[in-house]
């Protein structure tokens, strides 16, 4: 919602980038103690962190595919007689829908970094503990089951990821593989 706001509106623009630019160059983790001081030791406190480390990533792919937007697009739907709603729904979010899951798959290593630091500083179970008892314990093997799991899990979600983009966006890559004569 926030993105939308910015894209479409100067005013909301005007005034929310200033924020977002002072808070988004913030390291996620100089956050950690804050969130499990005023979430606790928990779910929320991890939630809450991965939730910061990816809102603003997403948020400049969000406005970067609605402003992308092609306005000879706009222009034919108005002409054609679209509503505002008309035009957001299947002009604008359509256009920018590629731009937003590029932003949810950049999103999507961050929400395993931020969830295992998480791990790491504040939970008594998880990959991120793991890691820190076998570093206490001198478990290296451990250690290394806890960093392939990290990374078999991303390839999973990532995979899952790219497989709905493939199915929701069929065009977007099918043009180019016709245009050349075989």
């Amino acid at each position: 919602m926030v993105g939308i706001l910015i894209a479409m509106s100067r005013s909301w623009d005007n005034i929310l980038s200033p924020i977002i630019n002072m808070v988004g160059p913030i390291p996620v983790f100089a956050f950690l103690p804050m969130f499990l001081i005023w979430f606790g030791i928990g779910e929320a406190s991890k939630i809450a962190l991965i939730a910061y480390a990816t809102f603003v990533p997403r948020l400049i792919y969000i406005i970067g595919g609605i402003r992308e937007t092609d306005s000879l697009l706009i222009r034919s739907a108005k002409s054609l007689g679209a509503s505002e709603y008309q035009i957001f729904t299947k002009v604008i979010l359509n256009s920018a829908l590629p731009k937003i899951f590029e932003g949810m798959k950049m999103s999507l290593a961050l929400t395993f970094s931020a969830l295992v630091v998480a791990e790491m500083m504040g939970a008594s179970t998880g990959l991120g503990y793991i890691i820190v008892n076998a570093k206490n314990w001198f478990k290296m093997a451990d250690m290394f089951l806890a960093a392939t799991l990290i990374g078999l899990e991303y390839t999973i979600f990532y995979g899952f990821l790219s497989l709905v983009e493939k199915r929701l966006f069929r065009w977007k890559n099918a043009g180019s593989s016709n245009a050349v004569e075989k």
